[in-house]
């Protein structure tokens, strides 16, 4: 009649045997009180943290869209323009890309060596 996990000479009737004390009722019912008051506390901290990570999401959305605007910090009025500064760097990638000739030239340059 063994069910479980056991060990070997302990027996059901050896474990209903064992006596445990139990504080007295009004002990328990304080002992209760505080854990329930820690579980509402953990429970408002739960509560805080999923708002604060919906907080910071939103923060983190915002302070993007500053950047992206250019609103995080001053502007040097010296600073050529950010469509001014994509379109030159666009510029500047293109003229360095070798042509497809170009490419195949050094392909068979580097064959030959």
């Amino acid at each position: 009649m063994q069910r479980g996990a056991t060990k070997v000479g302990l027996g059901l009737d050896d474990i209903r045997s064992v006596n445990v004390p139990l504080p007295p009722g009004n002990e328990q019912k304080r002992i209760v009180a505080e854990i329930e008051r820690i579980f509402s506390g953990a429970e408002e901290i739960s509560a805080t943290t999923s708002r604060n990570q919906v907080r910071c999401a939103r923060l983190r959305q915002a302070i993007l869209k500053w950047a992206f605007e250019g609103k995080l910090a001053d502007q040097d009025p010296r600073d050529e323009p950010a469509p001014v500064l994509l379109k030159r760097i666009k510029a500047e990638r293109a003229a360095s890309v070798p042509t497809r000739s170009e490419r195949i030239s050094i392909v068979r340059t580097r064959k030959t060596a």
